[in-house]
């Protein structure tokens, strides 16, 4: 079996985003090729974690990738770009441990939207 953990350089790397006591809800608001999206809580508000797929860390050039994506997103600030909050090592104590994304959660999809209002 691939040990799939972070190094500690890596997780120091990302401390500054780190965020404490996000919990995890169980509801997947949906599913793709390199992540599910589930639905946690922080300080009480709704959030979305997005919990990238284990093998995307196997490589040195993902957890780096993750590391420049935590970056730029902390920087951005725009009515139109969901807000980046931090991250959450999702499921601690397991031999995984990978960091997941927490951004504010919309009230419906992009899908939803376009069908409710069009094309704008």
């Amino acid at each position: 079996m691939v040990d799939l953990s972070m190094s500690k350089g890596d997780q120091n790397a990302l401390q500054q985003y780190t965020l404490q006591g996000v919990k995890e809800t169980g509801l997947e608001l949906g599913r793709g090729s390199y992540a599910t999206v589930c639905v946690v809580k922080h300080k009480g508000l709704t959030c979305a974690a997005k919990n990238f797929h284990p093998a995307l860390y196997q490589q040195e050039y993902s957890i780096r990738r993750f590391q420049e994506e935590c970056a730029i997103l902390s920087q951005l600030r725009h009515p139109n770009i969901v807000q980046f909050l931090g991250i959450y090592y999702h499921q601690p104590g397991s031999i995984f441990g990978l960091p997941a994304l927490v951004m504010e959660c919309l009230p419906m999809t992009l899908a939803q939207c376009l069908d409710r209002y069009g094309v704008l």
